[in-house]
């Protein structure tokens, strides 16, 4: 990899980092009472009846089946 392809690389993580911190801004507003990992599900394409569903089924808190989403992705 050289420098130009390392610089373009660079440049496109950084948009897309932007656009993330936006889009969590933006569910932030509009779903004042979701905690943090709630909004990473839902900014990764979980609707919030889905997360309500799974979690009634595994019988636990949104935010809790959040978070152990999160956990897995990062494995």
């Amino acid at each position: 990899m050289n420098i130009n392809q390392s610089i373009c690389e660079a440049k496109s993580n950084l948009t897309y980092m932007k656009a993330v911190k936006r889009r969590l801004f933006w569910l932030k507003i509009t779903n004042p009472k979701a905690g943090f990992y709630e909004r990473l599900c839902l900014a990764n394409g979980y609707s919030k009846s889905h997360i309500e569903n799974l979690a009634n089924e595994y019988g636990i808190t949104c935010e809790e089946f959040c978070e152990e989403e999160v956990v897995a992705w990062q494995s």
